[in-house]
């Protein structure tokens, strides 16, 4: 698909809000940055373009093509997923260290892909070679991919994959997918990106959990923009409030080496 962005992008200072919201609507390759997003929004989350662009429709893409533009839960922004992308670089480089070996990253609940091919974008530079990245969905959502998803659900990916570091972004409501991820023992990390309030359950996802540090990562919810959140009125000038985090759990030294001997024990007897 053509970049439609980066031809209008040339020689120009900026896009205006309607040719942002134009390439929102019609060409998933577009990845806005935070400032684009508030010019293509102007009227704040709540807006009538705000509410068209986080249902999803069946749309005319830039090619010609008509394709399923699936429902908007977290909103990327360039600035976001660099970052995201920065860190994630970082711990691929540790495990590597550690390892000697590729590490295995896995996105399950990919729905379209999205997450995972921008991501991939930013890894092939940052860590070429040395990791892998795999998007997977049960599709039980009916959310139609946009780039390359394999059809699995979480437990299935899991097992098949045996990943280091599993992403998740916006888990179902109510459902809780992060026992299964502490119970691999490949996993050494897990990402939650979401909204905790309604991306899986709330106490059972997002809480601490033993044998896992949990940590915050302040600098990319600053970043975040997401379906859920609001803007301060009133004002003169608009002041988002942002509702969805990014929270890492990594496994600490010493359990994942108890989980191992005993994943290893039931192996041999097995």
């Amino acid at each position: 698909m053509i970049d439609e962005a980066r031809e209008l992008r040339t020689g120009r200072e900026e896009l205006s809000g309607n040719e942002i919201y134009r390439l929102l609507m019609a060409e998933p390759s577009f990845l806005p940055s935070r400032a684009e997003l508030q010019r293509a929004f102007s009227e704040g989350p709540g807006g009538d373009r705000w509410a068209e662009y986080l249902k999803g429709s069946l749309v005319n893409g830039s090619n010609g093509l008509e394709y399923v533009r699936p429902p908007v839960f977290e909103v990327l922004n360039r600035e976001y997923v660099g970052a995201l992308g920065g860190y994630l670089s970082g711990r691929v480089s540790e495990l590597v260290n550690h390892g000697g070996r590729q590490v295995r990253l896995l996105e399950v609940g990919a729905g379209s892909g999205r997450l995972s091919k921008f991501l991939h974008d930013e890894l092939k530079h940052s860590a070429h070679g040395t990791f892998e990245l795999l998007a997977t969905d049960s599709n039980r959502g009916r959310i139609p991919p946009l780039y390359p998803v394999e059809h699995l659900d979480y437990e299935q990916a899991l097992r098949e994959v045996q990943p280091d570091i599993v992403l998740s972004s916006w888990m179902p409501y109510e459902e809780d997918w992060t026992a299964a991820f502490r119970e691999t023992p490949s996993v050494s990390e897990y990402i939650l990106i979401g909204d905790p309030e309604v991306a899986g359950d709330e106490g059972r996802t997002w809480g601490s959990k033993e044998g896992f540090e949990r940590i915050e990562h302040p600098q990319l919810r600053a970043l975040q923009v997401c379906r859920t959140d609001s803007v301060a009125l009133g004002s003169s000038r608009q002041r988002w409030h942002g509702h969805s985090s990014t929270v890492s759990f990594c496994r600490l030294a010493s359990t994942h080496h108890d989980l191992v001997g005993a994943w290893g024990a039931r192996r041999q007897t097995g």
